[in-house]
């Protein structure tokens, strides 16, 4: 940022150009008002593209091209639209369901880790309701799964 802002006393200011090594002080176009001027220092301006559309797969997919992210950061952006997507249909991602039932269909009707967590949860909720009336009570930590969540 070669352009520094300067104010005087009375109010006045002036943008004046300096190189990165020059000393960062002024004292008037003339060089006399020493002390009389004081350097503003501004924030940063800038804008980041955060608004993609949840359910524009190509939106999605362009925004990643120009960016160097990692495969975390990616799997971040893409739970983040997922919620998105879910929080606009009532709770259930249409996206996720569709590459669960893809995943289900290949593999002969076996199920993604991430159901059979909620399914091993669901299980462990009912098992120790009838379980606590004789004392007993279980806990299991299901598979975490990084993809579908």
């Amino acid at each position: 940022m070669p352009y520094y802002t300067f104010q005087r006393d009375d109010g006045v200011t002036e943008d004046v150009f300096r190189h990165m090594d020059e000393e960062k002080t002024y004292a008037g176009e003339k060089g006399d008002e020493v002390g009389r001027w004081t350097r503003i220092y501004h924030v940063p301006q800038m804008s980041l593209d955060t608004h993609i559309d949840p359910f524009d797969k190509n939106a999605f997919i362009n925004n990643l091209s120009n960016k160097r992210e990692t495969v975390g950061d990616t799997f971040d952006r893409s739970a983040e639209l997922s919620e998105k997507r879910a929080a606009a249909r009532g709770g259930v991602d249409p996206v996720k369901q569709k590459a669960l039932e893809n995943y289900a269909a290949k593999r002969h009707g076996k199920r993604h880790p991430s159901e059979l967590a909620k399914n091993m949860e669901k299980a462990q909720t009912e098992a120790n309701k009838a379980l606590s009336k004789l004392g007993i009570q279980f806990n299991l930590t299901p598979p975490k799964s990084r993809r579908l969540k």
